[in-house]
């Protein structure tokens, strides 16, 4: 039986882009911005969906967000709240991005998170709507496109 958590089709090439691309797609976000929306992204990426999805999803996301805040200090301790309130299991691709906004431990990523938090979950829904959209689009024009031929 597999124990990974399903995780939604549209956020799997989210951390693909990575912190070096994000302050291009949203118009030159900070350091801080980008690596705060890369740990959102994970989060979103590797949560259990059969759990955390639906159609109150994004505002349980954000108050989850905004919550881990109040465990501890420091970005770590934000980190390993939110993971486990929503069940979070990093995937290898997902896993070296992480570690190293953890390991850097920023007071400034946490400080953004905290201060940010409705713009950062926007943000990750924007681009997730723009994913979808992206991906709907190529899929209906194929088939079009199959239908013509």
């Amino acid at each position: 039986m597999n124990n990974q958590p399903k995780t939604t089709q549209i956020s799997s090439k989210l951390l693909d882009l990575g912190m070096q691309e994000f302050p291009q797609i949203f118009g030159g976000i900070t350091q801080q911005e980008s690596e705060a929306l890369t740990l959102l992204a994970a989060v979103h990426e590797g949560r259990d969906s059969t759990i955390w999805a639906g159609l109150g999803y994004w505002d349980q996301l954000l108050e989850r967000a905004k919550l881990s805040r109040i465990s501890g200090p420091t970005l770590k301790d934000w980190w390993n709240k939110i993971s486990q309130d929503m069940d979070v299991v990093l995937y290898e691709n997902n896993r070296q991005a992480v570690t190293e906004i953890l390991t850097e431990n920023s007071p400034q990523v946490l400080e953004t998170i905290t201060n940010d938090t409705e713009y950062l979950v926007s943000s990750l829904l924007r681009l997730c709507a723009d994913t979808r959209n992206k991906n709907y689009k190529k899929t209906n024009s194929s088939d079009i496109q199959g239908e013509l031929l």
